[in-house]
């Protein structure tokens, strides 16, 4: 848990307390896959510590894990009962609050809080996220038509509950509510990203993220049969072809950033306190009068 340098980034205890609680956390992930005969792959910056560092990029602090959609489905299907406290396993419908369409593990005795997610009524443990990659169709109309029936119904999903929270929402909302469930709505929205499995396509990537989805896609033969690759000392699953991955994704993915970019990856995006957990830390906020919103974009150490 010491101090170090690497790569001349000096890594804090504080992260490395970090990544000591994602890694059990993944470790839980790899537990059930193996048990009941999943495949998973960790994926973006996780396969690429792996390739370049042997583990995490120094200034790195998230752990990205995915599967295939049918892989996914049954994880999810499997895992909501395997988990155990402190674990939790988040998504849109074991915790209402949180609308995004793909997983989440947590430790529900840490805190990690994504200030873009503000407010935040639900778990906000340190996690790991779960993605499932979908078929992009190669027919560029049925395309635009998914991605705009895909925002639509994400909108939907995130400002389902917005009355309860004290948010403001579009009053045709109401309209929605009188008719149709949350769990209908999230259902609806699940069929949209698998459209590419009826139309057919060759790469997958992460439909369900307007803005992700420009980059983080790759040739669904790229993944091939999955192989152990070392992370930090840890044998987890990986892509056949990852190198391939990793250049159509990163470009020249073993050539490191210039010094003064790295450190940045999540700074003022995620407040960690891996020693405290979230509930705590927010009720301790709250009573102190902290207003979120002042920590916006600011260094998570200046906190």
């Amino acid at each position: 848990m010491e101090e170090d340098i690497r790569c001349g980034y000096v890594v804090p205890e504080k992260l490395k307390k970090i990544w000591k609680i994602q890694m059990d956390l993944a470790l839980e992930v790899k537990r059930i896959c193996e048990k009941y005969d999943i495949q998973y792959f960790i994926i973006w910056g996780t396969l690429l510590g792996a390739v370049r560092h042997g583990g995490y990029i120094p200034w790195d602090d998230d752990f990205d894990i995915a599967f295939l959609r049918k892989d996914y489905d049954k994880f999810c299907s499997i895992a909501k009962n395997e988990i155990k406290s402190p674990y939790f396993l988040q998504n849109n419908t074991t915790d209402k609050g949180y609308y995004l369409p793909y997983s989440r593990l947590r430790n529900s005795k840490t805190t990690g809080i994504i200030y873009a997610n503000i407010p935040f009524p639900y778990n906000n443990g340190v996690f790991v996220d779960l993605y499932p990659l979908d078929v992009l169709t190669a027919n560029k109309m049925m395309r635009y038509l998914q991605f705009k029936l895909r925002d639509s119904f994400r909108l939907l999903c995130d400002k389902y509950y917005a009355k309860e929270r004290g948010e403001r929402y579009p009053r045709s909302l109401e309209i929605v509510r009188k008719f149709f469930s949350y769990e209908k709505i999230c259902e609806w929205m699940d069929k949209i990203y698998r459209l590419g499995e009826i139309f057919g396509g060759n790469e997958v990537g992460l439909v369900y993220h307007p803005d992700l989805i420009k980059n983080y896609k790759f040739k669904k033969k790229y993944i091939g049969k999955v192989e152990n690759i070392i992370f930090d000392n840890v044998y987890f699953s990986a892509p056949q072809f990852k190198e391939k991955i990793l250049e159509q994704v990163y470009g020249d993915y073993m050539k490191l950033p210039p010094a003064r970019k790295r450190g940045n990856w999540h700074e003022g995006q995620i407040l960690y306190e891996p020693d405290i957990p979230f509930d705590d830390f927010i009720r301790k906020k709250k009573k102190n009068g902290y207003h979120w919103t002042e920590y916006m974009g600011r260094s998570i150490e200046k906190i």
